[in-house]
């Protein structure tokens, strides 16, 4: 252990694994190939992982910290955390923490096959699909690899108007929209099922569930814009350059027939609804990995001070930062000592980012091992780092000279 006082590096992720075209999310998968350099590096640089209640240990109670400290983190529990990263964590005698949703851990009850259980040729073979179930969550808790740790209830966003702002059709990204239509799959649908789509719903001004009260939209209306689209050709519908228009058409045709909102949030029905995310959440995993859980990460940085507050209330020590704080709060989190906030910042090790939905050619760059390490010691303030990434970093992402 090292007495010093550190700034500690926290690293995100979501998947590990190998880059599915189909799912609309796939910018969120680092190549396992990828991830392992990374761990490499570190292991070469002499850098030492720690999980979440170390990393609150050091900088609220200042104990000390291995050396070189990194946070490494997976949000949303999928699958391939336990196929690849977890085997991958173990080859280089390093761990990090995984941030669940109950509503998305799989039903299934047996260990499925990983990275230590087949020989390379049949890596391609493997089922990464999905999320991971809980007896892979507590094996990997258990052996100290992954720490297993909160990212509140459901994941999902919710109406919170009757303006609409689209409509579904296919190649949409709505997934939450069958998220909470149908709330006993979510463990299946990391990917939209298009044969189960209401194409023609319509999608009212929204945000996530932890941030804003929400309405409750008739059905009725919903119902009938499904049937409309349905009974003029379904998916080829949208092949009409004037859809939109009729659609439109069509809800305000509705809007004299129905109401559209049935029924709204008032704020303590919100506090009450965050309570519920979190508190279920905590008990879930203690109950099921057999741990007590204090630690949560927001979803999709959706936390507010109403529900930090809750969370301090509900035995939480500390979270990730969330859009409760400005960009200049945000940069003033140094996840050390010297700053005793209960929130750690977090950075994504990629090397560019030119991703855009509405382009088939967009692309994230996940940093090689190399420039992941100075991204490391640019974090921990290490000048040295800021001169390379300054000079001959800039020079590799615009020359875009390695292909990984």
């Amino acid at each position: 252990m090292n007495n010093k006082k550190q700034r500690i590096p926290t690293v995100m992720y979501h998947s590990i694994g190998i880059v599915n075209r189909k799912w609309h999310w796939n910018f969120l998968t680092c190549p396992y190939k990828v991830f392992e350099d990374q761990l490499k590096w570190l292991k070469k640089m002499g850098y030492n992982t720690v999980n979440f209640q170390e990393v609150y240990d050091h900088i609220m109670n200042d104990k000390p910290i291995p050396k070189k400290a990194v946070f490494l983190n997976f949000d949303d529990g999928y699958l391939d955390n336990y196929v690849f990263a977890y085997p991958l964590l173990k080859k280089y005698g390093m761990k990090g923490t995984v941030f669940v949703n109950p509503d998305f851990v799989d039903k299934s009850n047996e260990l499925r096959p990983n990275l230590d259980d087949v020989a390379a040729k049949e890596i391609d073979e493997l089922k990464v699909d999905g999320f991971c179930n809980w007896a892979e969550l507590k094996k990997m808790d258990e052996e100290g690899v992954i720490d297993v740790q909160s990212h509140a209830k459901t994941h999902t966003w919710y109406p919170i108007s009757d303006k609409i702002i689209d409509f579904r059709k296919p190649g949409d990204d709505y997934i939450w929209m069958d998220w909470n239509s149908r709330p006993n799959e979510k463990d299946q649908l990391q990917y939209i099922d298009w044969n189960k789509v209401n194409l023609g719903e319509a999608i009212f001004e929204h945000e996530k569930a932890l941030t804003s009260k929400r309405v409750f939209i008739n059905q009725d209306f919903q119902e009938e814009l499904n049937r409309f689209v349905m009974t003029n050709g379904g998916a080829s519908f949208f092949d009409q350059s004037d859809w939109r228009d009729k659609l439109n058409s069509v809800s305000d045709d509705l809007r004299l027939k129905h109401k559209v909102i049935v029924g709204e949030e008032t704020y303590d029905d919100y506090l009450n609804r965050v309570r519920h995310e979190l508190e279920f959440s905590k008990t879930e995993i203690e109950k099921n990995v057999g741990k007590e859980v204090h630690f949560i990460c927001w979803p999709g940085g959706s936390g507010t001070k109403d529900s930090l507050k809750i969370s301090t209330d509900l035995g939480y020590l500390m979270s990730t930062a969330a859009g409760d704080l400005t960009n200049e709060e945000r940069k003033k989190i140094t996840n050390s000592p010297d700053n005793k906030l209960n929130r750690i910042a977090r950075f994504t090790p990629v090397m560019f980012n030119s991703w855009s939905k509405d382009d088939e050619n967009s692309v994230i760059k996940y940093s090689p091992g190399y420039f992941f390490v100075l991204q490391i010691m640019r974090f921990k303030n290490t000048y040295f780092a800021k001169f390379w990434m300054k000079y001959l970093g800039y020079a590799i992402v615009k020359l875009n000279k390695f292909n990984v």
